[in-house]
């Protein structure tokens, strides 16, 4: 609060000044308070020593805090990747099943087994034409993987390897690639 002062000059009661004063400090109880604080070192220290160490066990606090929200957001992290890498794992163990099981089938069955010798190494004399339309990346396999009964009897050996491998969503499709060609 501010308080206000009159001082009287002369007799006849006449107001010369008003001083203000704030917080009950003047310049002579500043100069009073300067002084004492010279004097006896400890008023001033002893707040100022108890502020920095208040500080700075705020600051260990905060960066301790920090540490170990870090350390656990990597724990996190870690534990994710590791499951993650657990279920992608075990998800194509699953799909490798019934890839090795088309293989088998594929091996064993002489119309799928005579595929790779009809359609032939790429570029080599009797091997099966590249495309024109295509930019040379497709071969031209007209009359070797368009056999209506060897088409559905593919499909209906994937179908059920498919079904069977209970992959819904995982699985999506069975393709025969005999000489790097997409056949089936």
């Amino acid at each position: 609060m501010l308080k206000l002062r009159k001082r009287r000059i002369n007799s006849q009661e006449e107001e010369k000044s008003i001083v203000v004063v704030g917080a009950g400090v003047t310049a002579p109880n500043s100069r009073r308070w300067i002084s004492v604080t010279k004097k006896k070192t400890s008023i001033l220290v002893l707040p100022v020593l108890v502020c920095l160490l208040l500080l700075a066990a705020g600051l260990v606090v905060a960066f301790t805090l920090e540490r170990s929200h870090r350390k656990s957001k990597q724990s996190e992290a870690l534990v994710l990747a590791e499951d993650t890498g657990q279920l992608f794992s075990k998800l194509l163990d699953q799909a490798l099943l019934p890839v090795f099981s088309l293989a088998q089938f594929v091996t064993e069955i002489v119309e799928f087994a005579e595929l790779p010798q009809k359609i032939g190494p790429a570029f080599e004399e009797g091997s099966l034409p590249f495309r024109t339309d295509k930019n040379g990346t497709h071969r031209n396999v007209t009359g070797v993987c368009d056999d209506e009964s060897m088409l559905k009897r593919f499909n209906k050996i994937a179908s059920g390897i498919k079904r069977n491998a209970k992959m819904e969503g995982i699985l999506v499709n069975l393709q025969l690639a005999p000489q790097a060609v997409v056949c089936m």
